[in-house]
């Protein structure tokens, strides 16, 4: 392997956050006029291959991690997130690994005299995008939802 040179280093950096080899050559320094053609040649170079094959291994979520995960929100349900009084209980949810169901969480505490009113809202992340990105994947399709 030979050494990097600090642009080659710096398109790796920059690649490595937009995953775009033009825009990746145009921060790294390289010439407008040629940074698509040089962004090209650095992705097949196999120095830099290696180096960024080795950090999207270490770092990505493989593809079967990803369909899981869309697959868990898909078949996400609100009463995976509730007690058995029908209250939000995070406690639950992150017992059962169903935390990451939720988008938003808004818990407001109002005293009015001696009463105290707890108030707790939840967004679930969209199942309806989950199967419409799963539809895709599996079948090629996009669905008119």
């Amino acid at each position: 392997m030979t050494e990097l040179t600090d642009k080659q280093r710096a398109f790796i950096t920059e690649y490595l956050q937009s995953l775009n080899a033009t825009q990746a050559a145009k921060r790294a320094g390289y010439s407008e006029k040629s940074a698509r053609q040089i962004g090209s040649e650095n992705l097949a170079k196999p120095d830099i291959q290696a180096v960024v094959e080795q950090f999207l291994s270490e770092n990505a979520m493989p593809a079967a991690e990803v369909l899981f995960h869309l697959s868990e929100v898909a078949r996400g349900d609100v009463i995976d997130l509730l007690d058995d009084n029908g209250a939000v209980d995070i406690a639950k949810a992150k017992a059962n690994g169903k935390v990451r169901l939720i988008k938003k969480y808004k818990k407001r505490t109002r005293t009015r005299g001696k009463i105290t009113i707890v108030t707790t809202e939840v967004e679930m992340v969209d199942r309806l995008q989950a199967l419409e990105m799963l539809c895709q994947y599996h079948y090629g399709v996009k669905l008119k939802l």
